[in-house]
């Protein structure tokens, strides 16, 4: 179904970019910036830390974070503005359409434990660089003291010095429905998770 949807984007358009998205286990070429922006809008943030991206003149693939990508994540132009959709009762009321009811979640279980700590850390993106603290921190996420600045483009990679000035890399993306502040960032698949993963289960200030 996707790929079908991406064929009828494409439409026979030129373009330079391709996209490979290791979680979905996709790659798509020849997309304009428009269209490779559109798929990547498809795409939670923990999934586009997964996507390689590649255009003429460059010699290998390249993450997505990487600065000469950041044009991709920017709002896509909207040339087309479609007229409003017509609320229900303006449709035919001979016409019945029937809308699945998904019951809501009172209360939603806690995947990881998360505990109180007090690192250093640095958020990087592309060529900006800024400092936080780590306030506390579980296997699948993490908070900081400050928000997380505009310039972070969906994830970050933040590097955070614990014990005996050892640092650890993290590829980090902003944690959804944050209604305030924005401190919040789940961890994302990246190669240097195993190493977070190693030192945090081994720590004894993190046994549940």
């Amino acid at each position: 179904m996707f790929a079908a949807w991406v064929k009828q984007l494409l439409n026979g358009k030129d373009g330079s970019w391709s996209l490979n998205c290791d979680f979905h286990n996709w790659t798509v070429h020849d997309l304009s910036t428009n269209e490779a922006r559109v798929i990547l809008e498809t795409l939670r943030d923990s999934e586009k830390a997964t996507v390689l991206v590649w255009k003429p003149g460059w010699a290998v693939w390249k993450p997505l974070r990487d600065a000469e990508c950041e044009e991709l994540l920017h709002t896509r132009v909207v040339k087309i503005k479609a007229p409003v959709i017509a609320s229900i009762q303006d449709y035919d009321s001979e016409i019945t359409a029937v809308r699945p009811v998904k019951a809501e979640t009172p209360f939603v279980t806690r995947k990881f434990n998360r505990f109180d700590v007090d690192y250093p850390a640095k958020l990087i993106s592309g060529t900006q660089e800024f400092d936080t603290r780590v306030l506390d921190l579980s296997e699948g996420g993490l908070r900081i003291k400050d928000p997380v600045p505009d310039w972070v483009a969906g994830y970050t990679t933040l590097v955070m010095t614990v014990e005996n000035g050892r640092q650890l890399e993290l590829m980090c993306s902003l944690a959804e429905d944050q209604k305030h502040a924005k401190t919040r960032l789940e961890i994302a698949p990246s190669d240097k998770q195993s190493d977070f993963l190693a030192w945090f289960r081994s720590h004894p200030q993190f046994k549940s």
